[in-house]
């Protein structure tokens, strides 16, 4: 979906901030690309831009159990470096959630 197919979302985050989200997806390009606006107290209403990239890495090569998959987010257009350093401290922990949940949900029996 790219051009004219654009959804628009609102959203409120349910974290310490409560902060409210909007944005939009001008592009979603199943599997390996979503692109999305962030407008938001914390970006002091201004939208900004997030790139999620997902592909197949090489660098790990293989676990046993198939290839690992890398995940890039580019956050553009942050008003302020307070603001960029802040989303990057957000988007690391975000990142780290998927693998967490992964190694826990390996670790259960069937």
């Amino acid at each position: 979906m790219t051009g004219d197919d654009v959804v628009r979302v609102t959203r409120t985050l349910r974290a310490a901030s409560r902060d409210e989200v909007t944005g939009e997806y001008p592009v979603v390009e199943p599997p390996h690309r979503l692109v999305f606006t962030w407008t938001a107290g914390t970006t002091e209403g201004q939208p900004t831009r997030v790139t999620v990239t997902l592909g197949a890495t090489a660098a790990a090569g293989t676990d046993g159990d198939g290839e690992w998959t890398e995940m890039t987010v580019l956050r553009e257009r942050l008003p302020t470096p307070r603001t960029s350093t802040g989303a990057s401290a957000a988007w690391r922990d975000l990142a780290d959630k998927p693998a967490d949940h992964l190694a826990r949900a390996g670790d259960r029996p069937d």
